[in-house]
């Protein structure tokens, strides 16, 4: 997945690192998002607001585009958190971050009227859908590093008079998330000014802190993410040995990332990852301390601890136990836990090993709280640039489904029964175009049919969930499979030693696994099919989670598609036809679901055996 922002974005950016670096003010900072908004996008008017931390009120801070009387009013209007809410509930979600407010639904009694200085009472109706009425506005919702609202961006008027294009909403979040982080940096800069000199060193630490959050918000790959935010422990904050891991949804495992993808960097089990999150070791939300003195004989000989870390540390344990005086710290481990949007952690970044240069323990804690704090936030905005790139490829998939792969079949279908229809043409090759007609009617039947599933899965998938037992669901589908098939005779049996397993779900868990023993069934070349189906229960980051095996022996999947098969118009991994949506519409069920899926094989190493489809999804206790 590639996203790029311009380069007149990239140079505001700059301009807003610079003001965090040299005036620590959040005034100058929102002055310059101000000026970075409307110079880059066709933004007449435009308002800023905060939050206030204690009581939840949203103020104006920042105007453009009004005149000083104006401005002067306006700046005195202050919203309840609960107003906000109302405002928000007459608004449309366009966007990962931005919501729409119709002119139509907007009346002045409701709202300031210094807002709406000069415009008339009775207006016209909009003379098409993208025209921008007087009383629209728009909210760019800023978030701190916690989630929770800490002002927006609102527009009041556009130059071309249009609603803001998709392209212009999805590069004015890429500027919010920036100015999110900015404003965040500025208050810890501020707060932490007690403990930290003013020395030309901490100025470029905290100013790379936010060129590293620029590139991970911006950054596609996780891997180039995790590598960026590594190297800059190692060059700004000294640590000699940092790594970093990204959660392998295969194995279950974390895999640690090398610059050089060609070289495997090892693994470290999902247990240890959690141990090592233990509330016992919690410094901040996003920063967990291990003291050199806390490690266990089992902790040093697991990864990142290297072997002569490992010693070392030993060493210090012993002496200072020997002595009774307190150990070097030199090796104490710090852990950053990176969650998605569900707060699971998808990746980790490990550092130890830093020689003493003058910084006193208290202000290391305390800078790479800073720093864990900052990647975190960065990292899920991250997340949600990568939601607005995926709307944008779903809408351009529905365009090529709709719009080519169902012409193309409307337009083979026709050439057919003009064929069929045509007098000089022979009864056998009439029966022939019209055997192939049906074939292709059915075929873009099924393709509606999956795009109406896709559809459903995207806008419905989380509505009316219910605790649902899942393994009635799954004897009802090996009993349907067994009396329906006709071409093959199917023996599906099935291992649930608690002989339940309850979920969150809806009906979509039937489509979800019938799709998958369709597949099984389709993608077996014998005559008489065998899947075995397996539902565990299973224990990680602290929640238990049901999983559920469906072995086939069918043709497998090869390593190297073992991942893309689940993405859209994936290829066929036997040279099969179909459309490549199933099992792209399988994964986002179980996502919604708040799950996970992955392949491996039946004979681990032998993809031809056949293979193994597991689903995750968690348990209601």
């Amino acid at each position: 997945m590639e996203h790029e922002i311009s380069d007149d974005l990239a140079k505001k950016i700059l301009e807003i690192s610079m003001a965090v670096l040299h005036h620590r003010d959040e005034m100058e900072i929102l002055v310059i998002i101000g000026k970075a908004a409307t110079e880059l996008f066709p933004i007449k008017k435009l308002v800023i607001y905060r939050t206030d931390p204690h009581t939840g009120a949203w103020m104006v801070r920042h105007l453009v585009g009004y005149d000083e009387d104006q401005a002067r009013q306006i700046k005195e209007v202050t919203y309840t958190a609960e107003s906000w809410k109302d405002t928000l509930k007459i608004s449309d979600k366009i966007g990962a971050l931005t919501y729409f407010a119709p002119g139509e639904y907007v009346l002045i009694e409701d709202f300031d009227s210094s807002f709406y200085d000069g415009v008339p009472r009775n207006l016209p109706p909009r003379k098409d859908p993208d025209e921008w009425h007087p009383m629209d506005f728009t909210d760019t919702i800023l978030f701190d590093k916690d989630g929770k609202q800490q002002g927006c961006i609102e527009i009041m008027e556009t130059t071309n008079h249009r609603k803001p294009s998709r392209n212009v909403i999805a590069q004015l979040e890429i500027l919010a998330s920036v100015a999110s982080i900015a404003i965040e940096l500025s208050h810890m800069w501020v707060s932490q000014e007690s403990t930290l000199d003013a020395s030309a060193k901490r100025a470029r630490v905290f100013s790379g802190l936010l060129n590293l959050a620029t590139r991970i918000v911006v950054a596609m790959d996780r891997s180039e993410m995790l590598v960026a935010a590594r190297d800059f422990l190692s060059s700004h904050l000294k640590f000699m040995n940092c790594q970093v891991a990204l959660r392998d949804e295969r194995e279950g495992v974390f895999r640690f990332v090398n610059g050089d993808s060609s070289e495997d960097a090892g693994t470290i089990l999902a247990k240890t990852v959690h141990i090592d999150c233990d509330p016992a070791y919690r410094f901040t939300e996003d920063l967990f301390w291990t003291p050199t003195m806390q490690f266990t004989e089992h902790r040093l000989s697991q990864m990142p601890i290297r072997p002569i870390d490992s010693r070392m540390i030993m060493t210090i344990q012993e002496s200072s136990r020997a002595t009774g005086k307190e150990g070097d710290s030199r090796y104490d481990l710090f852990v950053i836990p990176l969650r998605d949007h569900s707060n699971h952690v998808v990746a980790v970044i490990y550092a130890m090993d830093r020689p003493d240069d003058g910084m006193f323990e208290k202000d290391l804690l305390e800078m790479m709280s800073v720093y864990g704090s900052i990647v975190s936030l960065a990292f899920r905005n991250n997340d949600l640039i990568e939601e607005i790139v995926s709307s944008n490829q779903d809408i351009e998939m529905l365009n090529r489904l709709l719009f080519h792969d169902i012409s193309s079949y409307n337009t083979g279908i026709g050439v057919l029964i003009d064929l069929a229809t045509r007098k000089d043409v022979q009864d056998e090759e009439r029966n022939l175009a019209l055997d192939k007609a049906k074939k292709q009617i059915m075929l873009s039947n099924d393709l509606i049919s999956r795009i109406k599933q896709l559809v459903f899965v995207k806008e419905k998938g989380t509505e009316k969930m219910l605790t649902i037992d899942l393994v009635p669901i799954l004897h009802g589908l090996a009993k349907d499979f067994k009396e329906s098939s006709t071409e093959k005779t199917v023996s599906i049996d099935i291992d649930a030693p608690d002989n339940r397993c309850l979920i969150r779900g809806n009906d979509l868990l039937h489509d979800l696994f019938q799709n998958l023993l369709n597949n099984s069934i389709k993608y077996d070349p014998r005559e008489h099919v065998k899947i075995d189906i397996s539902i565990m229960r299973h224990e990680e980051e602290g929640r238990n989670w049901c999983v559920i095996s469906i072995a086939d022996h069918g043709v497998g999947v090869p390593d190297d598609k073992k991942l893309a098969i689940f993405g859209k118009f994936a290829p066929r991994v036997s040279g099969g036809k179909g459309i490549g949506l199933g099992l792209s519409i399988v994964k986002s069920i179980t996502e919604q679901f708040g799950g996970r899926i992955w392949v491996e094989d039946r004979e681990k190493g032998n993809p031809r055996a056949g293979a193994i489809f597991n689903v995750m999804l968690p348990v209601v206790d």
